[in-house]
């Protein structure tokens, strides 16, 4: 059964930490609203923090800035395959962590690839939208650009909808086809009242 207690801290352990002597995390936020239209100025971001400094907090958005201040670069591929290895190299790299999102496409995590905004933002602009034959980057390129760094919603954030209840919302099979194969396994448990914490659904 997969329990969102579990889906969180995993997410915590393999996306938001960065590995290393010191490990970093990426940033998380709260957003008043997830909307389609990224040029609508409806999206307000109320909070930025570190997950590790404020476990307790709930976000409905990951960023690409990190806590050392450089960034992870995201992907919202909007395609209902992932990308192969005609696209850019760092998109099919096996340490390239992809989620399905809730509309059949994809979310790309790159957590292994410290760069500048100017790199997150090119490769958040793949794909491009073909029209006519003219290659045109879409909007999410141009939203990131213009707030200074990438965001997705956790897997278990529908958009406009809130966070998803595993046992009523989703079957097994539904989080089998969202989740990326063996993303649970080497999850640790822990009886710590931190840990109940970060995942308290108030």
């Amino acid at each position: 059964m997969f329990d969102l207690k579990t889906i969180k801290k995993a997410f915590f352990e393999k996306v938001l930490t960065i590995p290393g002597a010191n490990p970093a995390y990426r940033l998380v936020a709260q957003c008043d609203g997830l909307e389609d239209d990224y040029e609508s100025g409806l999206n307000h971001i109320v909070g930025i923090w570190n997950p590790n400094d404020h476990p307790e907090r709930n976000y409905n958005l990951v960023l690409s800035l990190t806590s050392h201040g450089n960034h992870r670069p995201l992907c919202d591929w909007d395609r209902p395959t992932k990308p192969d290895g005609l696209e850019l190299a760092s998109l099919v790299d096996k340490r390239t962590i992809w989620f399905r999102s809730g509309s059949g496409n994809w979310h790309g995590y790159l957590n292994y690839f410290p760069t500048t905004l100017e790199v997150a933002t090119m490769i958040a602009g793949h794909p491009f939208n073909e029209l006519a034959d003219v290659p045109e980057k879409n909007k999410y390129a141009e939203h990131v650009k213009k707030q200074g760094y990438a965001s997705l919603r956790p897997p278990w954030i529908q958009k406009n909808h809130g966070a998803l209840n595993p046992e009523k919302d989703f079957n097994q099979t539904d989080w089998e086809a969202i989740l990326p194969e063996n993303f649970l396994d080497g999850v640790t448990t822990s009886t710590s009242s931190a840990w109940e914490e970060m995942f308290n659904e108030d």
